[in-house]
C-alpha cells in the first residue's frame, strides 16, 4: 500500500516531485488570481463585490448568524461538517462530542462519552467522526439513532508516550481507511486494527499543528511550529 511504503528522509517520489515542480514556476500567477477581485464577495450584494474589485480593497458585509448551541462550562474548540453538510459535530474542553444537524443546527442525541480531556481537534467522514486529545486519538461510529460509539483508540506504547507526545491534529482519508495524527511526531495509523504503519519525525523540535490527506490519499500536507517560525510541509505517503 502507498501510505506504509518507507522513503528515505529527503525522498520524494517521482509523483510528488512533478507537483511541485508545476507549483513552483507559477508562484507570479498565484498572486494575480489571489487578487481581491478573483474572490467576489460572497456575503454582500453585487455593488459591494464590484467596489472591491474596482478599490483593490476587500469589503465586507454584515452576515446574518444563529446562536445554535451554547454548553455551559466549557469551551468549543473544533468543529466539523460531515461531507455532504448534513451534519456537523463540536466538542471542546468537556472532552465530548455532540453531533447537530447541518442544515436546522438543531442539537441531535447523537453524542460521545466524554474523553476526560480537551478535544484538541475532529474531522467527520461518512459514519466516523475522529477527535483528538492529548496523546491518542479517538475513532467513533456515528449510528442512525443513539449515542455515538467508540470503535477504537489509537495511541502509542505507554513507554513512549510524555507531553512531547501530545496529537494536537488528527485527519481522516478520503475513504476513510487511514487516519494521520500530528503533534511533535506524525503518525498514519490503519482504521480497521488500529495500528500505526508509519512515523514521521519532523525534527529540530518542530510540532504539527495542522494536516489533511489529500483527496487520492498520496500526500500529507502538514503546517509545522519551528524555532523559526513556520513552515509548510508536504509529505509522500
Amino acid at each position: 500500500n502507498s501510505l506504509v511504503q518507507s522513503k528515505a528522509p529527503g525522498e520524494l517520489s517521482d509523483e510528488l516531485h512533478d507537483l511541485m515542480s508545476k507549483l513552483t514556476p507559477q508562484s507570479s500567477s498565484l498572486e494575480a488570481k489571489t487578487a481581491p477581485e478573483s474572490f467576489g464577495i460572497a456575503a454582500g450584494p453585487a455593488d459591494l463585490a464590484r467596489q472591491a474589485s474596482e478599490s483593490g480593497e476587500l469589503t465586507t458585509a454584515p452576515c446574518r448568524w444563529e446562536r445554535v448551541h451554547e454548553r455551559q462550562g466549557a469551551k468549543l474548540s473544533s468543529a466539523c461538517f460531515n461531507g455532504d453538510g448534513s451534519l456537523f459535530a463540536v466538542s471542546g474542553s468537556d472532552g465530548v462530542v455532540q453531533l447537530f444537524n447541518g442544515h436546522t443546527g438543531a442539537s441531535l442525541l447523537n453524542r460521545s462519552a466524554s474523553v476526560r480531556s480537551q478535544v484538541s481537534s475532529i474531522d467527520f467522514k461518512g459514519n466516523l467522526v475522529l477527535s483528538t486529545a492529548e496523546s491518542k486519538a479517538d475513532l467513533w461510529c456515528v449510528p442512525v439513532s443513539g449515542p455515538m460509539q467508540l470503535l477504537r483508540t489509537l495511541t502509542r506504547s505507554l513507554t513512549r508516550l510524555s507531553a512531547s507526545k501530545s496529537i494536537v491534529a488528527g485527519k481522516l482519508s478520503p475513504d476513510c481507511r487511514y487516519v494521520a495524527t500530528g503533534g511533535r511526531e506524525m503518525n498514519i495509523w490503519d482504521t480497521e486494527q488500529g495500528n500505526c504503519l508509519r512515523s514521521i519525525d519532523p525534527q529540530n523540535q518542530s510540532k504539527c499543528l495542522s494536516l489533511d490527506i489529500d483527496p487520492d490519499g498520496k500526500f500529507l500536507c502538514c503546517g509545522l511550529a519551528t524555532r523559526q517560525g513556520g513552515e509548510l510541509r508536504l509529505y509522500d505517503l
